[in-house]
C-alpha cells in the first residue's frame, strides 16, 4: 500500500467520521453485524470476474460490485473508527436502496459529535436533514446538480472497495454459502501489504465475502498506520444484506422540507421585489 494511498483512505475515513456524506433511512446506528450463516460449499463453484486462485483485480472486483448492486434493491450498513492518542471518532451508516440507487434512503451517525444526517434521493430530488426535532435544519436541490450526483460510489461502496483491495494481495482462502448464495473469501494482513512502501503500516487485517454475482456482501479491515509520529488505527466495515427484499419509503420530515424550500424561494422572491 503507498503512502498515498494511506493519506487517501486516512482523509475519506476522516470525511466520513466527521459527517461530510449526505445521506439513508433506518434507526439503526449499532455496527454491522456479520450474518452468521455461511457454510463451507466446495464444488460447483465459479468465481466471479476480477478473482480467480491467483489473486485479484481490485478494480474489476469494485465495477462488477457497484452493477450488480444497482439491478437490484439492497441494504448496506457500515461502521468506520479511527482511534488515536486523541481518542475515537466513530461513524455509522445505515442505507436502503430500490433498484437502480432511486430512491435511496440513508442515516448517517457521528457518535462522537452526536450529529445526525437523513438524506432521501429519488431520481430527480435529494432532500437533507441534518439534526432532530426542533433544531433539524433542511435541504434540498436536483440530484444532478449536488454532492450526491456522484453517489452511486457511495452508496455502494465502491470506492471502499476498490481502495481496500488495491492496498494489498488479497487471496481467496475459501468458498462459503452466504444466506443461500455461493460466496468466495478473501484475506489479507500484514505480510501481504505492498513492501516497498509497507513501512508506514504496522498492523493489517482484512477480510471480504464477494459471492458469485459480485456483490462484495461483506468488508472488514483493520488497518494501524503511523504517520507524523502518530499511531492510528482505522477500522471499516460494511455488510450488503437484503437483497431484492429492501423496500424504500419517503421518510415523513421529507414533507417538511419540501414546505422549507417553498418559503425560502417565497422569501428570496419577496426581497428581490422590495430591491426592485
Amino acid at each position: 500500500m503507498s503512502r498515498t494511498s494511506h493519506i487517501s483512505l486516512a482523509v475519506a475515513l476522516l470525511l466520513l467520521l466527521s459527517g461530510c456524506s449526505s445521506g439513508v433511512p433506518v434507526n439503526d446506528t449499532s455496527s454491522p453485524t456479520v450474518t452468521r450463516t455461511t457454510t463451507d460449499v466446495t464444488d460447483g463453484f465459479n468465481y466471479p470476474r476480477g478473482i480467480n486462485e491467483s489473486g485479484v483485480n481490485a478494480s474489476l472486483v469494485a465495477k462488477n460490485h457497484e452493477e450488480a448492486l444497482s439491478r437490484t434493491n439492497f441494504t448496506l450498513r457500515s461502521s468506520t473508527e479511527a482511534n488515536t492518542s486523541n481518542g475515537q471518532r466513530a461513524g455509522r451508516l445505515v442505507l436502503t436502496a430500490d433498484t437502480g440507487l432511486a430512491p435511496v434512503h440513508l442515516k448517517h451517525t457521528v457518535k462522537h459529535e452526536n450529529k445526525t444526517t437523513n438524506t432521501y434521493a429519488t431520481e430527480e430530488t435529494v432532500y437533507v436533514r441534518t439534526g432532530t426535532g426542533q433544531e433539524a435544519a433542511y435541504s434540498m436541490y436536483e440530484r444532478s446538480d449536488s454532492p450526491i450526483s456522484v453517489f452511486p460510489e457511495s452508496y455502494a461502496a465502491t470506492w471502499f472497495v476498490r481502495t481496500h483491495l488495491r492496498s494489498a494481495e488479497f487471496t481467496p482462502k475459501r468458498v462459503v454459502n452466504r444466506s443461500g448464495v455461493p460466496a468466495v473469501v478473501l484475506s489479507a494482513s500484514l505480510a501481504d501489504v505492498n513492501e516497498r512502501d509497507g513501512k508506514n503500516v504496522t498492523s493489517f487485517n482484512a477480510t471480504v465475502i464477494v459471492d458469485r454475482h459480485g456483490i462484495v456482501r461483506l468488508m472488514s479491515v483493520t488497518t494501524t498506520l503511523v504517520e507524523g509520529g502518530e499511531t492510528v488505527t482505522y477500522s471499516e466495515q460494511f455488510v450488503v444484506t437484503d437483497l431484492n427484499s429492501t423496500t424504500v419509503a419517503e421518510p415523513d420530515w421529507v414533507d417538511t422540507a419540501r414546505a422549507r424550500n417553498t418559503e425560502s424561494r417565497s422569501t428570496s422572491k419577496e426581497n428581490v421585489t422590495r430591491s426592485l
